[in-house]
């Protein structure tokens, strides 16, 4: 059995805020995107949208979506560093009433870790959002954690990482922050990270010559790709 196991001590958040496929995820951009490219394919036949692009659309489709189980709001103040957190009100008798007693949102602040995380242009605290989430990942396989491909939130973007095979105790979201200096609200259901499970074998690649039955079927793929819009 190869699944990735999600446990969780607590039943309300599997109903309320589920791990779910990213193909479910549907982007407002996406939506744009398919009704202007009806809009304009009739005016102009050769109309390329980036919507339609394969290897863009397998990335976003890929693996699940994690969703923030908890509404919050974070400040920053123009300080490379700094932020603070509030949560809304009656969220404490929430969590005693499902009996959850952990972390909820701390940071790396890189300017006094001694592991210099590069944050670019974004806060200089990397902020750790907690999950209550243990996962189980069969032999043979890892979890890819990954942001949020083409989200329309550009707030925040998840850092990347892996997850090894077996039991992981624990399961943090580390986000890059960009509103370095304001107030931003984030409901509970917000898509946090993509998590894609991955089998663990090389393959290698190579560089042939097309001959003429792959190049036909090439231009009748191009052909099909040119001429319709999945959303």
């Amino acid at each position: 059995m190869n699944d990735v196991i999600f446990y969780t001590e607590f039943p309300q958040l599997v109903k309320d805020y589920p791990i779910y496929p990213a193909k479910d995820y549907k982007r407002k951009w996406v939506k744009d995107c398919a009704a202007n490219f009806i809009k304009y394919k009739k005016k102009f036949p050769n109309t390329l949208t980036a919507a339609k692009c394969p290897g863009i659309r397998n990335v976003m489709e890929s693996g699940y979506i994690v969703q923030s189980w908890f509404d919050f709001t974070i400040e920053t103040n123009g300080n490379e560093y700094e932020f603070t957190v509030e949560y809304s009100d009656g969220f404490q008798e929430y969590l005693d009433s499902i009996g959850y007693n952990g972390l909820l949102i701390n940071s790396f602040n890189t300017k006094f870790s001694p592991v210099k995380i590069p944050t670019y242009d974004k806060l200089g605290s990397v902020i750790k959002i907690w999950t209550p989430y243990h996962i189980n990942i069969p032999e043979g396989y890892s979890l890819s954690i990954e942001p949020v491909h083409y989200d329309d939130n550009n707030v925040f973007t998840a850092c990347r990482g892996s997850l090894s095979s077996g039991m992981n105790v624990d399961f943090n979201v580390h986000v890059y922050w960009s509103e370095k200096n304001g107030k931003v609200f984030i409901p509970a259901g917000t898509p946090l990270c993509q998590v894609v499970p991955v089998k663990n074998e090389s393959s290698a690649v190579k560089i042939e010559v097309a001959n003429d039955d792959t190049i036909s079927k090439i231009k009748e793929l191009q052909q099909d790709k040119h001429n319709r819009f999945q959303l």
